[in-house]
């Protein structure tokens, strides 16, 4: 099936090729039968259909057209890699992997490189018992 432009596309058969202008299907072909003789691809054919859908061009748009990137989403990108700075800076390393707390703080029950994950130090325990 063959069509231009209309929504009729979405319910065509697979394989599909579709033209698209300005993010627009223009152009639609549903099942690719057209364009094989046998079992080869006829490139000479989807040339034509491509042509005759209008979005065929001699030569592609240059890489700055296609990927640019507006002054505005520099200027955020930028803004969040700094907000991104500050957080990682103001984080305080309790040696738990994945813990953001920006303040001194200990991990009861997780022994790290930095603390042995007991509430009471081992220390605290041992002249309590000695006491007693």
């Amino acid at each position: 099936a063959d069509g231009n432009g209309d929504d009729a596309w979405k319910k065509g058969d697979l394989p599909m090729l579709l033209a698209v202008r300005e993010g627009k299907v223009v152009a639609w072909n549903a099942g690719l039968k057209e364009f094989f003789s046998s079992a080869d691809l006829e490139s000479r054919v989807v040339e034509q259909w491509l042509n005759r859908a209008g979005v065929l061009v001699e030569s592609p748009p240059s890489l700055d057209e296609i990927c640019r990137i507006r002054p505005e989403e520099t200027a955020l990108l930028e803004n969040m890699m700094k907000l991104n700075k500050l957080v990682d800076e103001e984080r305080y390393d309790c040696g738990v992997a994945g813990c953001c707390k920006p303040f001194q703080h200990e991990h009861v029950g997780v022994k790290t490189e930095a603390q042995n994950g007991l509430l009471v130090a081992e220390e605290q325990v041992a002249l309590c018992q000695e006491i007693s």
